[in-house]
């Protein structure tokens, strides 16, 4: 993931945007009632560096979902980025995994890097009339716009807000830094209010505007990008564990958080290492990945 990388992470303050009230009135007006739910995953389930560790030495790749769902209970789904399943493929990854497992599409290229964000093509309404088959398996639904949609591409996306439609939930990364002034902050923060949709947050190191503290929804998208510094990384997770049971402690319903590193080992170890922080936590619904599950042996994490 390009995105906000950074060369030296040890001169970046990782310290999160602390909320205020304003940022907490919509959780403070809903009330959940309930656990947090949490769900923890990352963005493939064909990971060769998970081989002997948290899936078996030898399986077969059409297998890999089936293995990847007994580890983790979501996925960000990449590969709708690519191209609009069919429901039968929808239906067969569905049959692969727990019954608490949930799929989060990534918005097709063909929606959200058009510039009419497939409003116009029939792109849109074709993804759309594909999430049903998800059924209870569908989470939230990822939209991220480009680098070069600014604050002039505005009116577009509030189009766009205004065609998504209920019962299904949707969250939306904004990436230019237009976005992420005082002003206009304010302005898309009402429109994802009204629309219910969550205001994604990518916690990179080379982009901290975008590790925002505006709160949309009842509900969560994170999106963790490793930095590739073992310590600090540990400090960063630590940093969203408190920010998690604040968040439950305010009525938060779900959070989406899923690991992003090139290493796709670590996305494993660091799952487990905020599932061990958390596992004690009554009030949060979640599980995490078994390192070594399939070998016998203990890695020390961290």
């Amino acid at each position: 993931m390009k995105f906000g990388q950074c060369d030296v992470p040890e001169l970046v303050d990782f310290t999160l945007r602390p909320y205020n009230e304003d940022d907490t009135a919509i959780l403070n007006a809903k009330a959940h009632k309930g656990p947090l739910k949490l769900y923890t995953g990352s963005t493939s389930w064909i990971n060769k560096e998970w081989k002997g560790s948290i899936y078996p030495q030898r399986f077969k790749a059409a297998d890999s979902l089936d293995y990847y769902g007994k580890q983790f209970n979501a996925i960000e789904l990449n590969t709708t980025h690519y191209r609009i399943p069919t429901d039968e493929l929808v239906k067969k990854w569905i049959s692969k995994v727990p019954s608490d497992f949930k799929f989060c599409p990534k918005a097709p290229q063909s929606i959200s890097h058009r510039k009419d964000l497939g409003l116009n093509s029939g792109a849109f309404h074709e993804f759309m009339n594909i999430l049903p088959f998800f059924a209870g398996h569908l989470g939230c639904t990822f939209i991220q716009c480009p680098t070069y949609f600014n604050a002039t591409h505005l009116p577009l996306i509030e189009q766009l807000i205004t065609n998504l439609s209920e019962p299904f939930s949707f969250a939306i990364e904004l990436r230019d830094e237009s976005f992420y002034s005082k002003s206009l902050s304010q302005t898309i923060k009402e429109h994802l209010i009204n629309k219910k949709v969550s205001w994604v947050v990518t916690d990179t190191a080379g982009r901290r505007d975008i590790v925002h503290n505006h709160i949309t929804s009842d509900f969560l998208f994170v999106r963790f990008v490793a930095c590739g510094v073992i310590e600090i990384d540990q400090k960063r997770l630590d940093e969203w564990i408190n920010r998690i049971l604040l968040l439950r402690e305010k009525g938060m319903g779900s959070i989406y958080f899923f690991f992003h590193d090139p290493d796709h080992y670590t996305r494993a170890e660091m799952a487990i290492y905020l599932h061990r922080q958390l596992i004690d936590q009554k009030d949060i619904q979640f599980r995490g990945p078994n390192l070594n599950q399939y070998n016998g042996q203990q890695t020390k994490l961290f």
